[in-house]
This record gives structure tokens, sequence and C-alpha cells, in this order.
């Protein structure tokens, strides 16, 4: 049994399914990917047991097979050989011998009856959208995700599906970002919610940038994102390639009251000076805190900091604001990832006073929002 394919077309497929392999894993068999051919297309799995990779090839010169291998050392194999190099694996029991021009490999291979797939029985919601639609709104939202936090449930994002809305919120506690696009009038999925882990939102966000990236010219139609859901699993399909991931289950927090907080005044200023006059400002901030006073007065906006070694940092920079003096603290950092999310010319900050939370937006733009907490300096 054979596999005969060109480096170039098998390496970006293992390139795509051995990103979600971990290096350290409870099962041997999960450090492997799963090969099989049948019917002419040759597909390749990778698995966490969390998430899980496909990926689909065609035209692959192959007998009917499925086997087993090292995702680690498949992938720096193929990485080392040179371009345009054919690839011939043979398959033989408990072992595959990979060969190219005068390079031989021979590699231990487990059982594929072990390897564990992710089985989802029936899927009860089913949409589409363009691919560059929901890129977008998962890069406006996924850097506020929690990491590892013990409130388990904010380990990812929130999907929610309204109203043709697709809806996606994150938030570590701290701050939080909400985006959503439309859905075509001819799709009406029922209000559904699910909460996609951190780990598949990675492996999501690495396959949508691949599929933007190859988008062509001339006029031809966008790619689209095939999204089937239930209560325990996440289906996406997109070129390709499929990304199966189990859910987290748990409640997200009621964040649209959080959002419709009043907020009485209005601040407008351009986001590239204000992101600009941020990082300066960030390298004398706290190690710990990175915190930072924004105090605004007279269309004028003073940012400042200090630190435990005595050090200060001050900016002043235009904006657009009449009302009452108002001084408050955030943490640097969020404010600076909210304003790299967008290219905005211009951002609105919507606060209320000292100790309220801080509401960007764009102007003109209800469809994404990011909030952050203040803190005492």
């Amino acid at each position: 049994m054979n596999i005969k394919i060109k480096r170039e077309q098998l390496l970006p497929a293992l390139v795509a399914t051995s990103s979600v392999v971990e290096k350290r894993q409870t099962l041997p068999i999960l450090s492997n990917l799963h090969l099989k051919q049948k019917d002419g297309v040759l597909s390749i799995t990778g698995s966490n047991l969390e998430v899980e990779v496909n990926k689909t090839l065609s035209g692959v010169n192959s007998d009917e097979l499925e086997i087993t291998l090292s995702a680690n050392k498949l992938l720096e194999i193929c990485r080392a050989l040179p371009p345009g190099s054919s690839i011939n694996i043979k398959v033989e029991p408990g072992k595959a011998i990979l060969t190219s021009a005068k390079s031989r490999f021979t590699l231990k291979s487990l059982p594929a009856n072990e390897f564990p797939m992710l089985q989802a029985v029936e899927y009860q919601e089913r949409f589409t959208l363009p691919v560059r639609e929901f890129k977008e709104i998962l890069e406006l939202t996924a850097f506020s995700m929690a990491a590892q936090d013990v409130r388990y449930y904010l380990n990812g994002i929130l999907l929610e599906v309204d109203n043709n809305r697709l809806v996606a919120v994150a938030t570590d506690g701290h701050r939080l970002s909400k985006s959503e696009a439309r859905l075509d009038n001819n799709q009406t999925p029922d209000k559904h919610q699910i909460i996609i882990p951190r780990k598949a939102i990675q492996e999501i966000m690495r396959l949508l940038n691949t599929v933007a990236e190859s988008e062509g010219g001339g006029g031809a139609e966008p790619e689209t994102v095939k999204l089937e859901l239930n209560n325990k699993h996440l289906k996406l399909s997109a070129s390709d390639t499929v990304i199966t991931s189990t859910l987290i289950n748990g409640q997200f927090p009621e964040y649209e009251s959080i959002l419709s907080a009043d907020l009485d005044k209005s601040i407008q200023i351009d986001r590239q000076q204000f992101l600009e006059s941020l990082t300066r400002i960030s390298v004398l901030t706290n190690d710990r805190l990175h915190g930072v006073r924004l105090n605004f007065k007279d269309n004028v906006l003073k940012v400042s900091t200090n630190n435990p070694e005595q050090e200060e940092a001050e900016d002043e920079l235009p904006c657009v604001y009449d009302g009452d003096e108002i001084t408050t603290s955030f943490n640097v950092n969020y404010i600076i990832e909210a304003l790299k999310a967008t290219n905005s010319e211009h951002i609105i900050i919507n606060i209320k006073d000292k100790d309220s939370v801080c509401l960007l937006q764009k102007p003109g733009d209800e469809l994404s929002s990011w909030l952050v907490m203040p803190m005492r300096l």
C-alpha cells in the first residue's frame, strides 16, 4: 500500500493538521496524524480530543489505506526535503517507509482504529457566511479571551445566533469585546448560544487567515465558511478543511446589560494618535499593574503614569470633549489591544465618571464594542 504525493501538496496539509497536536499527550496515539485514503481522496486528521482538524487532498496517487504516523516527525521530514520533491510512503505492518529521491525514512505507526475521532450525531443549526466577515468578528474579540482561568467558561468565545445575527463575545473579567455579523436573510436559524474553547478559536483563526489569503481577485466569488452546531459540538468547514470542536459547558456572563450601562459622556479622538501615545507611555508603567491615568478636559487628553522606581511619563493629545473634567485609570494593554483590533480613523470613548467602565466604539458603528474596567492607581 503506497502513497505518492508532491511535497508542495502534502506540506500545507501537515502544517494545518499538526498545529492541533499537543507536544505532551496522555495517549501516545494523539501524537500521531491519522491518514486515510479512500475513493481517490487522502484525508489527514490531527486531534487533541477537544479539537480535531481534518484536511482532504484529492488527486493523490494512492492505494486504499489507513495509518497513523508521528505528526512532528512527518512534518519535519517534509519540511526538510527540497522544494519540488516527490514523496512515496509505503505502508507495512507497524511502520511506514518514506522515500524521496535518495532519502529514506522508516517511521513507526500505531493502529489506525485506535485513533479517537470526534463524533457528532446530529447538528441542530447550519448556516454560512463569508470567510472575511467571520474572520473579522473573531479578530475583533479573540484578544479578550481568558487564558487558563478557573472560570472555565471565560476561556473561549461566546457565539450567539439570533435574528439573522452572529454575535461573538469574549471577556476575561477585566475587559470585554463584542462584534457581530449579519447572516443572509434566507438563513433563519433559531436562537443558539455556544462557547467555543480557546484552542479551537486559535485553529479556526489560523484556517480563516489561510483561506482569506488564498482568495483570488478577478471578480471571483468570496470564500464562505459553513458552521454546524449543537449543544456539544461545533463543526466548521472552509475550503478543503474541517475543524470539529467540543464546546465549553457553562454559563457565559450576561454581557448585554454591561454594554448598555449609562455612559453619558463621549470623547472622540484620533485612533492612531491615541494608540501611539499609549504605546509611548506604557514603557514606564508599573510592571504588575500596567496602569495609566487619562484626564479629559477642554478638548485635551492627558495621558500619564509612574512606577515604583519614581519614573514618570506624560503626554497630551487633542480630542473632542467639552464636558466636566474626568480623571480615571485603566490597564494600558487592554486599551492598546482594542485600538489595534480596529482600523477606523477615529474612536469614540464612552464614559460616565472616574469609577465607571470605558466603552470604545467606532463612530457610526454599533456592531463592535470594547469595554474596559477601571482600576485604582
